[in-house]
């Protein structure tokens, strides 16, 4: 009738539900990356080879001496094979993107809350007009201008998310210039270079880490979005959200797989996104480490 209660001790590992490594995200982190960089060794088959004998083939088929683990689409091209595949599209996309993003806004950031005034605030009104743009509008203007392709994916990411690392360091900095080590090095006659990377930049890399890690996620599901539209990698080549886009006809027939297993993969990649730069904020943020 009555439960025993069992109490953890502060410094107990258990104790804190943060600080348990997310080994969930690090799962799927490995296989977007072992996916991702060794495609041609992961999948089992030539994502752009139809076989006709193969056609929209449900999962655990086979036809011409090959195993259709996750089935076929409408071309009779294995399903499985372009995940595979479409991962080096999304991992090559959100590694240039937040890459890119983070070192343009959080030197921006870094410049508008050190030096405030007219920098401040041309730095946020520009930053300002971005977020307001909408991006699939962006995104359709882009592709009007250029061949539709990864580049303008990528383009697209990178205006649209330095932003967010903008804010973030500006108003960080904002708060650490009234610091006395901040004080101290001015009065010492450091440079403003000096300032700024020695002794503003690492105080707040970690929220720019933190927020990398979550962007990778908003990255991948944006470059799906655009992909599904078709603003973004074009046919053939099997990125996830084109995969979605050619499969969506299929729901209604029962051929579920050639759009759930893409829709499964996007799933992971954000959950685990979010559930690392959940964690990740947590073990930076001194504030929360204790909690």
């Amino acid at each position: 009738m009555f439960q025993r209660l069992r109490f953890l001790p502060k410094g107990d590992p258990l104790a804190s539900p943060h600080r348990r490594v997310p080994w969930f995200s690090l799962g799927v982190f490995a296989m977007l990356f072992v996916c991702g960089l060794f495609p041609g060794l992961v999948a089992p088959m030539d994502p752009l080879k139809a076989n006709f004998l193969a056609l929209n083939a449900p999962p655990l088929t086979t036809a011409g001496g090959q195993l259709y683990l996750l089935g076929s689409d409408h071309l009779g091209r294995d399903v499985l094979s372009r995940i595979v595949h479409g991962s080096s599209i999304a991992l090559y996309v959100s590694l240039i993107a937040v890459l890119f993003s983070s070192v343009i806004g959080t030197t921006l950031g870094l410049l508008a809350g050190y030096y405030r005034g007219w920098v401040d605030q041309l730095v946020m009104r520009v930053a300002d007009t971005w977020i307001a743009l909408p991006t699939v509008s962006f995104a359709i203007f882009l592709t009007a201008m250029r061949e539709p392709g990864a580049t303008n994916i990528i383009i697209v990411m990178i205006l649209v998310f330095w932003t967010r690392y903008a804010r973030i360091v500006r108003g960080e900095v904002l708060s650490l210039r009234e610091r006395d080590f901040v004080k101290l090095a001015i009065t010492a006659g450091a440079s403003p270079l000096r300032i700024l990377f020695v002794h503003l930049l690492p105080n707040v890399i970690n929220s720019v880490i933190v927020l990398a890690t979550l962007l990778i996620g908003n990255v991948i599901l944006s470059e799906a979005t655009l992909s599904f539209l078709g603003l973004g990698v074009p046919a053939p080549h099997p990125a996830w959200g084109a995969m979605l886009a050619d499969g969506r006809n299929g729901l209604m027939s029962n051929r579920w797989w050639a759009t759930v297993f893409p829709g499964l993969a996007i799933i992971l990649v954000v959950g685990a996104s979010n559930v690392a730069g959940d964690w990740l904020r947590r073990r930076l943020d001194p504030n929360l480490r204790n909690l």
